[in-house]
């Protein structure tokens, strides 16, 4: 027998008697045979089988996991792939990560479906931060196992998390809770895993979902808590806070953090008492005596405090604080002290050391330096601080090393600029906690620090809830993320230590750099005002260049402070002019302060240097077209539009220019493509709807309106446009619905309620319609449209009386309603009470004053005259005067403009003091301070003002004004230049300085002749008020010259004299003179000569010259009529310039029948002319009845009479 089957057979021999005692339940006695078995055969899987087994029954799994593993060691194959699972879950158990690592892949070699086996690998590599292998195996679990994988998904997460990729790890998460919707953990650590993307909104609300699933652990309610205090939100933090207390009292770290949140909040009491509660729980801990202190010192208990903050220092290692008894009032330091003790040791005792503090208070990181830092005869420290407490001197001398202190009170960053570069070992930065002073402290005290040397920025996680602005972390991590490789991190936490290990210096460069990032960093967190600072240092250190002067004006720019961007644009393209976007921004603010030319410019310019960006033309183009400049706006959007095709602005924009431009075709094709590429911006049907109403088409129109009212359901407006087109149409039942959904979405609207009101009146539902003008006028009483509304429906109902008193309350709001008075007059009729003279009186916009009385209870108890009121300073010019009118010579054997008197009336100027003034299209009332209607000086319906009590509220205007307003007076040429001019000629005559007067009223200047005449008069524009529009104004001194209206103009020989002496150009203008001329009435609306064609064939023969007065400037109408001998013209405004014509000029003047004023034979009278008239035929206007209105047609056979007749030519 050989040696080795000897020892197979003793083998066996102890193997048989194991299994003996094992039998018998002698387990240590079979424990010691199978250990004599392998001691002599190692190799017999078999025996360590066995072991494991009894040491299983025996309670140690630690051994029978060896035991198991030698056994599959020895014989792999021997074991099942569940057996192989267990046994490295078992080693897992036991920290034997490598061992279990090989049982999971023999697991996965017998059985390559056994997710759990791929799961546990994951989970290892995972512990050992393999995490890319670790991944593979998670996918590889949860592709086997895809309905029960929620754990496999976490895995994932978490070595997804592992690699920062937060996208990935929060898909796994969310997977996971598809999977286990009620499984609080996996909200938890998805929460956590948002909270480390910096999510923290969304993080809230998984760490809310995961309490709401589970609310007993005290984990979930104190991470919840951090996320609310890096929020800011520390009420909420506190709660959170207060549940993890309550779930845990062995949970200090929660007691920790409350008792920071609750003094951060000055909740003071409750501070105090938990902080009680976590002494007697750790008694030897430091940190709740230091909040036990700082809460105290609050509410006065100083003695105490200063007893815990001794605890505080003393349970940390600084013994001398209480030997030594220090003072102070706040501890905010000592809490560092175990870290510093761990950076800082190296220093100890060093000779030579030089310190730098920045912020020192009451010197106790100062104190701690002295006492544990520098200790040898020649170290040294300088602290700067522009507000040294009182106790810092003391402390100081307590440490009896006061002489290596020296004290610089100032602020930093005056005080670190007179300090040595390269000469400090050590500098500890807690000065002001704004991140703008924060990095400049930084910068500044970079180049002072030798390399190797320490740097320490103190708050650095620190958050004041009652100033947002105290981020010191802001300004720490823009200077680390510039000087990141000089640079070597020795600790991160509340502080930031570094070790400075590069040379490199900061210079302009970098402090220009640094400021223009953190800028953009406070910008990006909202803190407006603070960015704003940090860029005006980066200017304050490189002033010439552009690019922080930019970025100043974008965050002006988006707070609206429009001014201040632009000027901030201005200097960055002053200094550095290629940057295309300073321009185009310049453009976008230029946009917003309305400075149209100047946006343009910048637009231009920001086009020259990059003429592929859309958005500067398109800009552009907005630009021009709010200066009308559309042939240029045109353009810019066509070029926007074939940079960038899909941008359906640019086509909105076109299709509005060419609107303006009435090119309807072009202008439709531009909305069109607008709206298919937004089908829902409502503008853009607006304009199309626009378009078809010009072209008439009204169901298309109709059709784009009710889109615009589908996308904007709630507002009004859309609701009124689309019953206007609804009006063109006649679908008065459909307008009516839309004018009805708009009162209802905006019942305060009286013009709405009008509108509905009128189209009720259009289907003859004449008490509908009265309940929504009385709801309009229950709005707004001063609604007239309303009145005359209910005036219009009490006409229909034959309700007389009714709808006179609804037609003149309307009158006593708006004086100017011209057909209402008509309508006064209709139903005064039907009554019966007027007589012929009266209603001609209303057909001349005036009322009776029988009527006036009834309905306004106007009494002539409130008018007075200005020469006999003596509130009136009245001022005579001329005396009356009269002329004898010679007859006009025409063809009829009895001229209708016979010989008769011209009566002038006398003229002056009244001066009235607080004096009021009305003025409308048709009205000028004038109003002592004592509210008596001055009758010689107001027009039209004077009396409806006098008795009102509607009228618009009063404006006054402290100074002196001229009232010049007439009735008509803004209507025509005519009326301006012979109602409202010459008084201007009253009030020099009068001897009033024309320079004192601070404000004219006139009717308005629309036209350019009113323009052009105000400006030779020497009338500034700034000085004068419009009162076409509505007037009511009362005045310091009111200074109102005599009419020269009276129910008519009144034509007098000094008023001719002074237009033809302003108007008149002593010098030839540069207009062709020809000496017979007929006035043209082409351009004119109405009363055109229709057959002015043959007419002026006709005229041909005698060498005359036809002209268009409209088209030229005054001065070159009064040239031309000055040069005339003869003037043929139809009765029109042109025929005022007859004024300008020499005496002897004949003038023949045709009329239509219907329409004969004596305007112009009167002013030929007074200015010495020779007047012929010719009456043509009759030819209807179909667009007016009015008789002003109709067209002429002359006979040529009669002119040819007259002109014969007369010897004219």
């Amino acid at each position: 027998m050989t040696l080795s089957e000897n020892g197979e057979m003793v083998t066996v021999d102890w193997h048989k008697q194991a299994e003996n005692y094992l039998a018998q339940g002698k387990l240590d006695e079979a424990i010691s045979c199978y250990q004599q078995a392998i001691s002599i055969n190692p190799n017999f899987a078999d025996n360590y089988r066995n072991l494991a087994r009894i040491w299983t029954k025996k309670g140690d799994s630690k051994v029978a996991a060896d035991c198991w593993y030698q056994a599959l060691t020895i014989d792999p194959n021997w074991a099942t792939a569940e057996e192989h699972l267990t046994l490295g879950n078992t080693l897992i158990a036991q920290g034997k990560l490598d061992q279990a690592v090989v049982c999971y892949h023999k697991a996965i070699e017998f059985n390559p479906n056994l997710a759990e086996a791929y799961h546990n690998l994951g989970e290892v590599l995972t512990e050992k931060k393999q995490w890319d292998e670790a991944i593979s195996y998670y996918q590889k679990a949860i592709q086997l196992n895809l309905e029960s994988s929620a754990v496999s998904h976490c895995g994932l997460g978490k070595a997804f998390a592992g690699k920062k990729q937060w996208e990935e790890s929060i898909l796994a998460y969310r997977q996971a809770i598809e999977i286990e919707p009620e499984n609080a953990n996996i909200f938890y650590k998805l929460a956590d895993v948002l909270a480390k993307k910096g999510e923290l909104d969304t993080a809230i609300n998984y760490y809310q979902k995961a309490i709401g699933l589970q609310s007993d652990i005290w984990q979930f309610h104190y991470d919840l808590g951090n996320i609310l205090t890096q929020k800011g939100l520390f009420n909420e933090a506190a709660d959170a806070y207060r549940c993890a207390v309550d779930l845990s009292s062995d949970a200090l770290l929660s007691y920790h953090h409350l008792g920071q949140t609750l003094l951060l909040m000055r909740q003071f009491d409750e501070a105090i008492a938990l902080a009680r509660r976590a002494i007697e729980l750790t008694p030897n801990s430091p940190w709740p005596y230091t909040q036990l202190g700082n809460a105290l010192v609050e509410k006065g208990g100083i003695e105490e405090a200063l007893v815990c903050f001794q605890t505080a220092a003393k349970l940390r290692g600084w013994y001398q604080c209480a030997e030594r008894k220090y003072e102070f009032t706040r501890d905010w330091f000592s809490h560092n002290i175990p870290i510093w003790e761990k950076h800082l040791k190296h220093l100890a005792g060093l000779p030579g050391i030089n310190i730098l503090e920045i912020g020192s208070f009451q010197g106790m990181s100062a104190c701690w330096f002295l006492d544990y830092l520098l200790t040898d005869h020649s170290a040294k420290i300088t602290c700067i601080e522009p507000s040294f407490q009182p106790q810092f001197d003391d402390n100081i001398a307590k440490t009896g090393a006061g002489e290596k202190v020296t004290k610089l009170a100032e602020m930093s960053y005056n005080a670190l600029l007179i300090l040595p570069e390269n000469s400090f070992d050590l500098i500890y930065i807690d000065g002001c906690h704004q991140a703008t002073s924060v990095l400049e402290d930084t910068l500044l005290s970079w180049n002072l620090a030798k390399v190797g040397s320490i740097i320490i920025f103190d708050d650095y996680e620190w958050r004041d809830p009652e100033s947002k602005v105290q981020i010191t972390k802001i300004g720490i991590d823009i200077f680390m993320a510039i000087f990141q490789t000089q640079m070597e991190f020795l600790h991160k936490g509340y502080q930031i230590i570094i070790k400075k290990i590069g040379d490199r210096l900061v210079g302009n460069e970098i402090s220009y750099q640094a400021y223009q990032n953190l800028g953009d960093e406070l910008a990006k967190n909202n803190l407006l005002e603070q960015a704003e600072i940090a860029y005006g240092k980066a200017i304050k250190v490189l002033p010439n260049r552009g690019s922080a002067y930019h970025k100043l004006a974008k965050l002006l720019q988006d707070q609206e402070k429009f001014e201040l961007a632009a000027e901030a644009y201005s200097r960055a393209v002053e200094r550095d002019p290629k940057v295309s976007w300073s321009y185009h921004n310049l453009g976008d603010v230029l946009l917003k302060l309305e400075k149209w030319e100047e946006a343009s410019t910048a637009y231009r310019q920001a086009i020259e240097l990059n003429p592929d960006f859309h958005w500067s033309y398109n800009n552009l183009g907005i630009a021009l077209s709010a200066q009308e400049k559309w042939d240029e706006a045109i353009p810019a959007y066509r070029q926007a539009i074939e940079l960038n095709s899909d941008f359906f602005g640019s086509h909105h924009h076109l299709g509005h220019a060419l609107i303006k431009q009435e090119k309807w075709e072009e202008a439709v094709a531009a909305c069109l493509v607008a709206i298919k590429l937004n089908p829902d911006f409502s503008w853009s049907y607006q304009n199309l709807g626009e378009i078809l109403i010009k072209q008439e088409k009204w169901d298309e129109a109709a059709a784009a309106y009710r889109r615009v009212v589908e996308l904007n359901p709630g507002v009004s407006w859309c609701c009124q446009s689309l019953g206007e087109i609804l009006e063109k149409q006649e679908k008065w039942e459909e307008a009516a619905a839309a004018y009805r959904r708009g009162t209802e979405l905006e019942s305060d609207n009286a013009w709405l309620c009008k509108k509905l009101g009128d189209v009720l009146q259009k289907q003859g539902l004449w008490d509908e319609a009265i309940a929504i003008y009385q709801q309009g006028i229950g709005v707004d009483s001063k609604a007239y449209f309303c009145y005359e509304g209910l005036g219009l429906c009490a006409l229909e109902k034959q309700d007389w009386e009714g709808a006179i008193a609804s037609f003149i309350q309307a009158l006593q709001i708006k004086p100017d309603l011209l057909e209402v008075y008509h309508k006064i007059g209709y139903a005064l009729a039907q009554q019966g009470e007027l007589e012929k003279s009266e209603y001609h009186c209303c057909e001349y916009q005036m009322l009776p004053l029988k009527i006036l009385k009834k309905y306004c209870q106007f009494s002539e108890d409130l008018t007075v005259t200005s020469e006999l009121y003596p509130g009136i300073n009245y001022i005579t010019i001329s005396p009356a005067d009269e002329i004898s009118l010679l007859p006009s010579k025409s063809l009829d054997s009895n001229s209708i403009f016979s010989a008769s008197p011209y009566y002038l009336p006398k003229t002056f100027v009244a001066v009235i003091p607080d004096g009021r003034a009305w003025a409308d299209v048709i009205t000028t009332a004038i109003i002592t301070s004592e509210n008596k209607l001055v009758t010689d000086l107001s027009t039209g319906c004077a009396e409806l003002v006098i008795s009102s009590d509607k009228l618009t509220p009063v404006e006054y205007i402290n100074g002196s004004v001229a009232f010049l307003s007439v009735r008509w007076g803004g209507a025509a040429y005519y009326h301006w230049m012979f109602d409202v001019i010459p008084r201007f000629d009253l009030l020099r005559r009068s001897g009033i300085d024309i320079e004192t007067i601070d404000k004219f009223i006139v009717n308005g200047i629309d036209h350019a002749y009113e323009k052009e005449t105000l400006k030779i008069l020497g009338i500034p524009e700034s000085k004068i008020i419009e009162s076409s529009c509505g007037l009511h104004i009362k005045a310091k001194k009111l200074v109102v010259p005599s009419n020269c209206y009276q129910g008519i103009s009144q034509i007098s020989t000094w008023g001719c004299e002074f237009i033809r002496r302003e108007f008149l150009p002593e010098k030839g203008t540069q207009i062709d003179k020809f000496k017979r001329i007929y006035i043209s009435r082409n351009l004119a609306a109405y009363r055109k000569l229709v057959n002015e064609k043959d007419v002026l064939n006709f005229l041909d023969r005698w060498g005359f010259e036809s002209v268009k007065l409209e088209t030229m400037s005054l001065a070159e109408q009064a040239s031309c009529l000055a040069s005339a001998e003869v003037v043929v013209a139809p009765h029109g405004a042109g025929l005022t310039n007859l004024v300008f014509c020499n005496p002897g000029t004949k003038v023949i003047e045709i009329f239509s029948p219907s329409y004969l004023p004596n305007c112009y034979w009167i002013l030929s009278n007074v200015c010495g002319l020779d007047h012929y008239y010719l009456i043509g035929d009759l030819l209807e206007n179909p667009d007016s009845r009015l008789p002003i209105h109709q067209d002429i047609k002359a006979d040529l056979s009669l002119l040819e009479k007259l002109i014969k007749t007369y010897g004219i030519m």
